[in-house]
C-alpha cells in the first residue's frame, strides 16, 4: 500500500480558492466609484474558486481511497460517508441556523421547509438559507455516489465513472425538477476531471523537478492573467480544461522534490471550509445591523484599509471556527462514533 504524502501545494490551492471566493463576495467594498473598480479587477473572477474546490475534491477522494481496502465493502462505504457527514454537516448546520437568526426576520411553514432542505442538502428553486450551501449540495451528492461506488470493491471506480457518464448524458436535456437540474449540471464535470486526475496520477506525474517547477510557474502565471482578466475564457469546455491544467500542475508539483514556502496559503487551505462558509457574515452584519456600508469614509485609502481589516477579521473568526467548532466537534463526533 502506498504511503500517502501530505499534498502541501494542493492544500495551498484550496486556500487560494477560498480566498478568491471570499474576495468575490466582498469585492463591492472596494468598488468605490465609477473610476475605481479595484474589487472587480482583483476578485471579479473569484467565483471560479468553487470550480477549483470541485476538482480538488474529486482528486482527493481518489487519492485517499485508492489503495485502502477493508474486509467489507459495506463497512468501508459506511465509514466513508459517516466521516464526510461529520466533516461537512455540523458546521454548516450551525452557521445556517445562525444566519437565519441574524438575517432572516420571518418564520413560517415555507421558511421552516427551506431550513430543513438547506441542512439536508436538498436542492430547490432558490438558494439555501446560507446561500453558499448550493455548492455543498454538489459536494454531498458527489460523496453519496462515491460511497455507493465503494460498495463495489475492485470495480468501484468503474461504477463511479458509469455514474458520471449517465450525468453527462443528462446534460443535453432541460428539466423542471431542481434535483434533476443538479445531477445534469455541467458543474459535476469538475468532480469528474478531479477523479480522472486521481485515477491516472501515477501515469501523468512528471518525474523531473525542473520541468515540474516550470509547469507550476507557467500555470500560476496564466492563472493570474486569467483572474485579472488579461486572458478571457468563456467557453464551458475551455474553462474545464483550463482549471484541470491548473490543478494538474499543482498536483504534479506536489510530487516533485522542490519546496517553496507558501505557509500563508497553506494556513488558509486548512481553514478553507470555515472561511468559505463564514466569510459573508461580517460584511452582512456591518451593513444590516451596524449601518456600515462600502465607501463609509470619504478617503479611498481609508476604505481600502478598512477592507483589509475586514478580510483579516473574517480570517481570524474563520480560524476560531475551525479550531473550536469544525475541528473539535468533528474529532468529538469521531471519538463518540468510534470512527478513528
Amino acid at each position: 500500500m502506498e504511503n500517502k504524502k501530505l499534498l502541501y501545494y494542493v492544500q495551498c490551492l484550496r486556500g487560494l480558492a477560498s480566498l478568491l471566493v471570499c474576495g468575490f463576495h466582498t469585492r463591492y467594498w472596494i468598488n468605490l466609484n465609477d473610476n475605481s473598480e479595484l474589487g472587480n479587477f482583483l476578485f471579479g473572477k473569484g467565483v471560479y474558486g468553487v470550480e477549483l474546490f470541485f476538482i480538488i475534491s474529486g482528486f482527493i477522494m481518489i487519492y485517499t481511497t485508492k489503495d485502502n481496502y477493508l474486509q467489507s465493502q459495506y463497512k468501508y462505504s459506511k465509514l466513508f460517508i459517516k466521516k464526510r457527514i461529520i466533516r461537512i454537516v455540523p458546521l454548516y448546520t450551525i452557521l445556517t441556523i445562525i444566519w437565519y437568526i441574524i438575517f432572516i426576520d420571518s418564520f413560517n411553514w415555507n421558511v421552516f421547509i427551506k431550513i430543513i432542505k438547506s441542512i439536508m442538502f436538498i436542492p430547490y428553486n432558490e438558494l439555501p438559507i446560507l446561500y453558499l450551501g448550493w455548492s455543498l449540495n454538489y459536494e454531498m451528492f458527489f460523496y453519496l455516489i462515491f460511497a455507493i461506488s465503494l460498495l463495489f470493491g475492485h470495480y468501484k471506480y468503474i461504477v463511479l465513472l458509469i455514474f458520471f457518464l449517465i450525468f453527462i448524458s443528462l446534460q443535453h436535456f432541460k428539466y423542471q425538477n431542481s434535483y434533476m437540474n443538479m445531477i445534469s449540471s455541467f458543474q459535476l464535470n469538475y468532480f469528474l476531471v478531479g477523479v480522472l486526475l486521481g485515477l491516472f496520477r501515477k501515469k501523468i506525474i512528471i518525474n523531473n523537478s525542473q520541468i515540474s517547477l516550470t509547469l507550476f510557474t507557467v500555470s500560476m502565471f496564466i492563472l493570474i492573467l486569467f483572474l485579472f482578466n488579461y486572458i478571457k475564457i468563456n467557453n464551458k469546455i475551455s474553462l474545464l480544461l483550463f482549471f484541470t491544467f491548473i490543478v494538474y500542475s499543482v498536483i504534479n508539483f506536489d510530487f516533485s522534490q522542490i519546496k517553496i514556502n507558501l505557509n500563508a496559503l497553506y494556513f488558509l487551505g486548512n481553514i478553507s471550509y470555515s472561511l468559505y462558509l463564514f466569510h459573508p457574515f461580517i460584511p452582512n452584519l456591518l451593513m444590516n445591523h451596524f449601518n456600515i456600508f462600502p465607501g463609509i469614509f470619504n478617503n479611498d485609502l481609508f476604505n481600502y484599509f478598512f477592507y483589509i481589516l475586514m478580510i483579516l477579521s473574517i480570517i481570524l473568526f474563520s480560524f476560531i471556527l475551525f479550531q473550536f467548532i469544525e475541528k473539535k466537534l468533528s474529532n468529538e463526533l469521531k471519538n463518540f462514533l468510534k470512527l478513528r
